[in-house]
Parts: structure tokens; sequence; C-alpha cells
């Protein structure tokens, strides 16, 4: 699959112009994990945002937290926090991963602004809706526990 369709895939740059996404396309490196390899680690430096192109894996923070496939991102947090990794990501499955490295996006960005907002506004849409799920988890949590 070419990186620019996997782009197009992921909801963070499904609506931006062709040029745009060759435009990052050609930052982005391709990587490849093997089933049961570490991709990111917990308090590690995070210096690349990451889109699956092949493959699933696992994010884990003590626990499993939620695994995420073809299409899925991640590291988007320590990339705009510019902090230290916050969970660790593990390949479930042989994995073909597409890295952007913050220098690389912020780059690319810059070149082109509109391309920028929209990026971060999907982001934003992203996280959002990943606390969302998370607060009704807890929510659900909170229920079930004895009082």
């Amino acid at each position: 699959m070419a990186i620019i369709d996997s782009l197009k895939a992921n909801p963070l740059f499904g609506e931006f112009e062709p040029t745009t996404l060759e435009l990052l396309a050609a930052n982005f490196e391709v990587l490849s994990f093997q089933q049961g390899q570490v991709i990111t680690k917990e308090g590690d430096p995070a210096d690349s945002f990451f889109v699956i192109e092949e493959g699933r894996v696992r994010v884990s923070k003590r626990t499993d937290v939620l695994e995420l496939g073809p299409g899925a991102h991640f590291g988007e947090i320590g990339m705009l926090l510019e902090a230290p990794r916050t969970a660790t990501v593990t390949a479930v499955t042989d994995c073909r991963i597409l890295a952007l490295s913050v220098a690389a996006l912020d780059t690319a960005l810059v070149a082109a602004p509109y391309a920028a907002a929209m990026f971060l506004r999907a982001l934003a849409i992203s996280l959002a809706e990943r606390l969302r799920a998370t607060t009704d988890d807890l929510s659900i949590l909170k229920t079930k526990q004895p009082r």
C-alpha cells in the first residue's frame, strides 16, 4: 500500500488536499516490527508520531488499555506535549508502521498552514473522542464499585 493511501485512511489526514498529502508522505519513514516487538516504551522520549499501515498493536499502561489496527495512529500525546511517552505500544502481529518525526511534521505543516490547522483540529477531535470514551469507562467502573 502506498503511504499516501494509508494516510487517506486515517481521519487525521483524510481531508487533506493531494498536494499536502504528498508533502507529508515524503516525510514518513516506513518501519517494520515483528509480533511481540516493543514499538514505543512508556517514559522514552517522544520524537515521532505513528500511523499503522498493516498489523495490530497493543497500547498498555500497567495493563492493556487498547488495541489498534490499520489506519489508526498513536504517539500524538508525547508529540503535542513534548513529553515522554505515556504508554508502551507493542506489536500484536507483524506490523508496518509509518513514522513521522516531530521535526519533519513541524517542517511540513509550516509549509502548509491550512493543513496544519486541519491536522490540529482533527487531532483535537481524536483526543476528545478518546477522552469521552475514557470518561464513560471510568463512570461505568465507578458505578460498579460498592459504596
